[in-house]
């Protein structure tokens, strides 16, 4: 009963390494985007909102890591590390399931590569779910996380999803109730069994949603996102982006 206390879970480990040389050999989370690197928006997003604890996993230049998050962490917020030292054979799956053991209240969740607006974790965290997952309807290549959804819930998320049955994307956002993450840590060994180590975090919502859990989408088409795989993706950010310096000049007023 009550209301929980929301913390978040960033998953930052990865390498980036399709960005190639721009990545300048720096985890994708640090990545710049205006002045501030890629989790300092987020942490800044979340502390805005209320959210004063955060677990981050790191891998990739994991010290490195620790240090210049740490720097861009908003006061009177709370920010642990949890290592994932098997980041190059392990993928988001991996490193969203180390990170669950520091989680003990709602959660919410965010691949550490994607840059977003307030609306859309305002109304991720409005949605009335045990588990709420962020969707963006347009139209769908093989890269994207894609979804079906039936009777109001996501049914399959996956790259394997024929993009013409697609009903949007995933945008690697999601809302659980702390109830439900048991039931998520159970969903994603599972995964791990079926598999492999090399799975996404979209294996383990897979596994639940065939076990008839319920996955509410939460329609965030149309609001402020980026998720940087790639060149242009971090370009388009740098000037998209509504908090970046670029952003803030271009906007009237």
């Amino acid at each position: 009963g009550g209301t929980h206390q929301l913390e978040a879970l960033i998953l930052a480990a990865g390498r980036g390494s399709r960005l190639g040389e721009l990545g300048g050999g720096l985890p994708k989370t640090l990545l710049r985007i205006g002045d501030r690197p890629i989790i300092a928006h987020q942490l800044s997003l979340l502390h805005e909102m209320g959210i004063r604890k955060a677990t981050v996993v790191v891998g990739f230049q994991a010290e490195q890591a620790v240090r210049a998050i740490t720097e861009v962490t908003p006061t009177g917020m709370h920010v642990q590390f949890v290592i994932n030292p098997f980041y190059t054979v392990t993928n988001t799956l991996g490193s969203f399931w180390l990170g669950l053991s520091s989680v003990s209240e709602d959660l919410v969740y965010m691949n550490g590569d994607t840059v977003f607006d307030r609306p859309v974790l305002r109304r991720l965290l409005d949605a009335p779910a045990d588990v709420a997952m962020a969707i963006d309807d347009h139209p769908c290549g093989d890269e994207e996380m894609k979804v079906i959804i039936r009777d109001a819930a996501v049914v399959r998320v996956s790259k394997e999803v024929d993009p013409s049955d697609a009903q949007g994307e995933f945008i690697g956002v999601a809302a659980f109730k702390r109830e439900a993450i048991e039931t998520f840590a159970r969903a994603a060994l599972k995964a791990f069994n079926e598999w492999g180590p090399m799975s996404y975090t979209e294996a383990a919502f897979e596994v639940m949603a065939a076990d008839g859990y319920r996955l509410t989408p939460v329609d965030i088409t149309g609001l402020y996102w980026q998720e940087i795989d790639f060149e242009a993706d971090l370009e388009r950010a740098r000037v998209q982006f509504p908090h970046s310096e670029i952003g803030r000049a271009c906007r009237p007023g």
